[in-house]
């Protein structure tokens, strides 16, 4: 018997969220909407931050305000892979994981003054570190999407 995500719905797929939407279509109709704004007000107000954990809290928590309860909250239950494959880092083992992938990140100096090949490999090793990595329930690649922006900007 498979166990309930005590992220969603009894006996649905759908995430809790603060609107009430039970139906998935509705729920991920709003969210999308929700989110996509979000997209558009950080891509032009982006949250300062030391390109770490808690900064990535805070872009996720940002997205997320006002439709999900756990913004910025690092999961609890394990995810499946889901369509990427890619196999997630299990709850327990999140704080430390994401210490190493971000002390990495700042001891490449956030990527800065490098050239095109260099940083190319660079962003790719911290972002498949960190998508594997999934430190939240969901809207980690939007929340990656935002914060790896912001990386590459101020990188230059």
């Amino acid at each position: 018997m498979a166990v309930q995500d005590p992220y969603a719905y009894p006996g649905t797929d759908v995430l809790i969220n603060i609107p009430g939407f039970t139906d998935p279509e509705g729920w991920k109709k709003a969210e999308t909407a929700v989110i996509a704004q979000r997209l558009g007000e950080l891509a032009d107000h982006p949250i300062n931050g030391n390109f770490d954990l808690p900064h990535l809290q805070a872009i996720h928590a940002r997205l997320v305000e006002g439709f999900y309860t756990w913004g910025g909250q690092l999961r609890t239950t394990d995810t499946g892979p889901g369509g990427t494959g890619l196999a997630h880092c299990r709850p327990e083992f999140i704080p430390a994981e994401a210490e190493r992938i971000f002390i990495a990140l700042h001891r490449m100096g956030l990527l800065r003054g490098r050239e095109a090949d260099e940083f190319s490999a660079g962003l790719a090793w911290v972002w498949g570190e960190t998508t594997v990595l999934h430190p939240f329930r969901d809207v980690n690649t939007r929340s990656q999407f935002i914060f790896f922006n912001q990386l590459v900007a101020e990188a230059g």
